[in-house]
């Protein structure tokens, strides 16, 4: 009878995960049946290993083009408000600007100052 390290070998697993997995199917002893079903066991968990790999693969590809349209997208958006704050900026100065004129246009419109009515006592000592 082979040792369980020569057996774990041919199988292509560890001796630890061969008593793992004789302890997940509940075997006690390596006998020829046992062994088939031990094989069969570890392409099974071989098998869906290899699909799991696949389908992270092909998410990670996924993932990448997703990415890249982020990306584009943000760069886009990034570029509208650029665009927003250059117009955002020109109004603003727009309305500076239009806010002075008024203001200029109303000191040249006002009446100049009168002269002040002098009180009672300023007329009896100015006098």
């Amino acid at each position: 009878m082979k040792t369980k390290e020569i057996i774990a070998n041919e199988l292509g697993i560890s001796r630890k995960t061969l008593y793992n997995y004789m302890e997940e199917l509940k075997i006690k002893e390596l006998n020829e049946e046992n062994l088939k079903i031990i094989e069969e066991y570890v392409k099974k968990k071989n098998k869906s290993k290899e699909l799991s790999k696949a389908e992270l693969l092909e998410e990670l590809e996924q993932l990448k083009l997703k990415n890249a349209e982020l990306i584009k997208q943000n760069e886009t958006l990034e570029k509208g408000q650029d665009v927003l704050l250059q117009q955002v900026e020109y109004y603003r100065n727009s309305i500076d600007s239009e806010i002075r004129q008024i203001k200029q246009n109303m000191t040249l419109l006002l009446n100049p100052p009168k002269e002040e009515k002098k009180s009672f006592w300023d007329k009896l000592f100015k006098s």
